[in-house]
């Protein structure tokens, strides 16, 4: 906006409510850190399918995406309170092992604590990780403030709280937002078609 006649230009802000839709499918690096996980994707992709590579392609991806959510829930859900709980146990067990550093009940006790403690800590840096996209994460940094800003910084770059359409009209309603992108794609693609492509033709 113009200073007219102070020194300072006043700003005009503009705020907008986010509202949260339905999450993307989003792969997690630290479900890799899982041994069961590549059994698992290799169990549901040797599933058979019907047609085309590019159809059985999707389809295969399809329903291990939904298998891939389900099991992610039982294993990576409140990630953050299973690290402080774990955390916690294993200080526990070492408080006691202070006054007896003998028992062997303790000593595995610690052990196993320690592994699952370590194990988890793993998996949540692996997926904070990835959420920052921070080559500075590699060489040891995690949970600092700075390291918390980068990520609510990329949470909010990330969502589209705004755009224009066709005739130039500003839209910051979600569900209009979600509307004028879907649209946007339906006129660039065309409609769905359920005709078969045979690509052995395709040189």
């Amino acid at each position: 906006m113009p200073p007219l006649n102070s020194d300072h230009s006043p700003i005009l802000l503009s705020w907008v409510t986010a509202h949260k839709g339905l999450f993307p499918f989003r792969f997690n690096n630290a479900w890799t850190l899982k041994p069961l996980f590549f059994s698992l994707v290799n169990s549901e992709w040797q599933s058979q399918e019907q047609g085309n590579h590019v159809y059985v392609l999707h389809q295969k991806l399809k329903r291990l995406k939904g298998v891939l959510r389900t099991w992610a829930k039982l294993h990576f859900s409140n990630l953050n309170e299973r690290v402080e709980a774990a955390k916690k146990k294993l200080q526990e067990v070492q408080k006691l092992l202070e006054t007896n550093a003998q028992d062997v009940l303790l000593i595995n006790e610690d052990k196993n604590n320690r592994k699952e403690y370590t194990d988890l800590l793993k998996m949540e840096y692996e997926g904070l990780k990835q959420k920052t996209n921070c080559t500075w994460m590699l060489k040891g940094d995690r949970c600092t403030a700075f390291f918390h800003g980068i990520l609510k910084e990329r949470k909010s770059s990330n969502k589209i709280w705004a755009i224009y359409d066709s005739q130039g009209s500003k839209l910051t309603d979600a569900a209009e937002v979600q509307g004028m992108v879907v649209k946007h794609y339906i006129e660039l693609l065309g409609s769905m078609t359920t005709k078969e492509v045979n690509l052995e033709t395709i040189e």
